[in-house]
């Protein structure tokens, strides 16, 4: 007989055997699936680390993803506005980004914590052998710094090169053109960026076909507004014009703008960019490309000009840095990771300075030369005897060790070594640019010293063409004056003397001539072409030339007169413009575009005393003249006393007054300074007799 308990039991546990059976399938499914979950996650972290690797190494793949951002930047569009870009900067910001931190409204921070103080600036084989540019250290995403990254994309060879790039306001557009002219067209370059600091100077730069970017979409610390037009002179119209224009600080617009440089500077070298930055006041006379790829000037991070005025000081070592200060407006800047420190420092003390007298120059000087600095230490290159070009000095900052080169004065010449010394050509040195610094007369100053050495090519046919010209050219009288000028002088309390008294005689009586030659001009319907005029002493920018000459020049002493001396050294040349003197350079003649057309020239004769003329010779003698070119000797226009018309002299009179006037400030040994040079003796043709005018 069965016993019913035992069997009972039995299928109890095959029953439950059945049930774990069960179980034990259904969670062998579920781990399964989550076998296979993790693992397809694991498969997909792997390809997004691969994908992210490959995007953050690949230029070309970085190129391409900015491209395929629609275009802010498009001039045809016209639609994109931005009504308020400008916030208030914070110090803080950019202590937080020195520090290692991100930024929301600064593109993301790949990569901020590496301040090498190890970088490498005098191992030969740290120079060409190293890729020109670096990799990007942000993510563009703000508007302004998308178009920026798409405008540095679109210029050919610039990252494997540099950015040659420039700033302008609407004031001052035909500089920028000028530069343009200049980099584009004589020296064949398509690196070039123009960075438009206000809309109007963005639409003329667009209408000139000039490659530029809209540098108030970026979030620089100020408003759009400001800049506007920003001068601290009139537009060549003659006169001073002060800052009008002031941010939430009561710092000068020109200041503001200094700030919104340096920030443009930094977010092009946190791209990955190296640039080549220069103002628009600058001629390029040689290719930059190979001077700055070459091998010693990967030994710093940044290249910079200095207001230096001696190369023999230059040539002993580190004479120029401690004499002067670097000046910005010619800066080459690494994309290093110290140039980026020096930049954020830059800005830094930019946006905490609140003395309205210091400038963008100014305050990189003082961050680099602060107290908590280390000071300048001479670099690898600093021995005497080193190769022109390579000075490198090093300067603490943040805990980096920033390496800064100084560019030669006789290479990379301010407006007083290439005008006024000459010093390139009296070195035999060929120069790589000229910067029209150390200048007078405004805007109009550096126009006209561009156009007197044929750098200035703005100027359209109709400047050079369809016109009648007197030229005014120097005799054997002013070599009579120039003779024996500097065998008696004696220097008294840091003074050249007579000196001083003979540069005042020479230069009043060569405006004399200037003057009645300017009369003959207007009288006979040409337009006055100047002679070179000469300077016995120099002209100083501070309120007075305490000597003969600026002091840190390379002339320990002048020994003979300064020749080709600029326009400004002696007039005022918006006064010129404003009362519609119309008048050509020296160099005029020697223009390609005037040499083709075969002007003929005639020459007035000349006349050793003092004479007038009537209105009936003029009309008969001189005005029939057919040739292009009338030519007056010196001591015939010094000689000239006018025309016997009262109407026409009446009017001539106020004119010449102001156009004459000269601001220039002159201090004698033995006398107090003094304004201006001597206004030329009214012209009375009634105390004079009548001449007739042989030609």
């Amino acid at each position: 007989m069965s016993n019913p308990g035992a069997g009972g039991r039995m299928m109890r546990q095959v029953q439950l055997g059945f049930l774990r059976l069960g179980c034990y399938q259904e969670c062998r499914s579920r781990l399964d699936v989550l076998r296979w979950v993790l693992l397809l996650s694991l498969l997909c972290e792997v390809v997004f680390l691969l994908l992210f690797f490959v995007l953050s190494r690949s230029d070309m793949t970085y190129q391409e993803a900015v491209r395929a951002v629609p275009s802010l930047g498009d001039s045809s569009a016209g639609n994109h506005t931005i009504d308020s870009v400008g916030t208030s900067f914070s110090t803080a910001r950019v202590q937080n980004t020195l520090a290692g931190g991100t930024t929301s409204s600064e593109g993301a921070l790949i990569d901020s914590t590496s301040h090498n103080t190890g970088h490498d600036h005098g191992s030969p084989s740290s120079g060409s052998e190293e890729k020109s540019s670096q990799e990007p250290t942000i993510v563009p995403t703000t508007p302004g710094e998308l178009e920026l990254a798409q405008a540095l994309a679109k210029l050919p060879n610039a990252r494997e090169t540099f950015v040659m790039l420039s700033f302008s306001t609407i004031a001052l557009a035909e500089f920028a053109l000028n530069w343009h002219k200049t980099v584009a067209h004589k020296l064949g370059l398509r690196n070039a960026l123009l960075a438009a600091n206000d809309q109007e100077m963005f639409e003329f730069a667009v209408q000139h076909g000039i490659p530029s970017f809209r540098e108030f979409l970026l979030e620089a610390p100020s408003s759009i507004e400001e800049f506007r037009g920003v001068l601290t002179w009139g537009g060549g119209g003659g006169g001073f014009e002060s800052h009008k224009f002031k941010n939430a600080k009561e710092k000068t617009g020109f200041q503001t703008l200094g700030v919104r440089k340096a920030f443009m500077l930094l977010k092009i070298v946190q791209l990955g960019y190296n640039v080549l930055v220069s103002d628009v006041d600058t001629s390029w006379l040689q290719d930059p490309h190979p001077f700055f790829l070459s091998e010693p000037r990967a030994r710093a991070d940044t290249w910079l000009m200095s207001d230096c005025l001696s190369a023999s000081m230059e040539e002993r070592g580190l004479s120029c840095v401690t004499l002067t200060e670097f000046n910005t407006g010619v800066m080459y800047i690494r994309a290093t990771n110290n140039s980026q420190v020096l930049m954020q420092s830059w800005l830094e003390e930019l946006a905490a300075t609140t003395n309205p007298n210091l400038h963008d120059q100014n305050v990189l000087n003082i961050a680099i030369q602060r107290q908590r600095c280390k000071p300048l230490q001479a670099g690898v290159d600093d021995a005497p005897g080193a190769p022109r070009s390579s000075r490198v000095v090093t300067t603490e900052l943040h805990g980096a060790t920033v390496a800064l080169g100084l560019l030669s004065p006789a290479e990379f010449c301010n407006g007083h070594n290439f005008f006024v010394q000459q010093m390139s050509q009296r070195l035999g040195i060929e120069a790589i640019l000229v910067h029209c610094t150390h200048q007078f007369s405004g805007p109009a100053g550096k126009r006209q010293r561009l156009r007197d050495w044929n750098l200035w090519l703005v100027d359209d046919d109709a400047y050079f063409t369809g016109n009648k010209y007197l030229q005014l050219s120097w005799d054997s009288m002013l070599d009579d004056m120039l003779r024996g000028l500097y065998q008696n002088d004696t220097a008294t309390n840091g003074h050249i003397g007579t000196v001083i008294y003979d540069h005042l005689d020479i230069a009043n009586r060569q405006r004399t001539a200037v003057r009645n030659a300017l009369v003959l001009a207007q009288v006979t319907g040409r337009i006055l072409i100047l002679p070179s005029l000469v300077c016995a002493c120099d002209r100083y920018w501070s309120p007075f030339l305490p000597g003969c000459i600026v002091p840190g020049a390379d002339f320990p002493k002048i020994q003979e007169p300064i020749r080709n001396c600029p326009m400004d050294h002696m007039l005022f040349i918006p006064n010129w413009i404003q009362e519609g003197a119309e008048f050509r350079g020296p160099g005029f003649l020697r223009e390609e575009r005037v040499r083709q057309q075969g002007l003929t020239t005639a020459i007035l004769g000349e006349v050793r005393s003092r004479f007038s003329i009537t209105r009936e010779d003029l009309q008969q003698r001189l005005l029939p003249v057919a040739a292009d070119v009338l030519e007056v000797g010196m001591s015939t226009a010094l000689n000239f006393c006018g025309v016997r018309d009262a109407k026409a002299q009446s009017a001539l009179d106020a004119k010449l007054a102001k156009v004459m006037w000269s601001s220039v400030q002159w201090c004698g040994p033995e006398r107090n300074c003094i304004w201006g040079y001597d206004l030329p003796p009214r012209l009375d043709a009634w105390q004079c007799p009548v001449a007739q005018p042989r030609v």
